[in-house]
């Protein structure tokens, strides 16, 4: 789930289903930068990262890691 949806903003915030430190270690073995865990900065935030997004990365780009996010969470 995305939480703060806004037309402009290129940092949005996903809810996983799991806890978001062992999300992003799954992601890393897969080569993925997937983002932040919320936790390093609220602790009651455990299942939440924050992904960032730019002109830099390309539709492929994306795509990947929607899928690979879809395929480990």
């Amino acid at each position: 789930n995305i939480r703060h949806i806004a037309s402009k903003y290129n940092e949005f915030v996903v809810e996983l289903p799991m806890p978001a430190e062992a999300f992003l270690q799954k992601m890393k073995k897969r080569g993925i930068q997937a983002g932040v865990a919320l936790s390093r900065f609220y602790a009651d935030e455990t299942n939440s990262i924050l992904v960032c997004v730019t002109e830099i990365n390309s539709k492929a780009e994306i795509e990947q890691l929607i899928q690979s996010m879809r395929e480990v969470a």
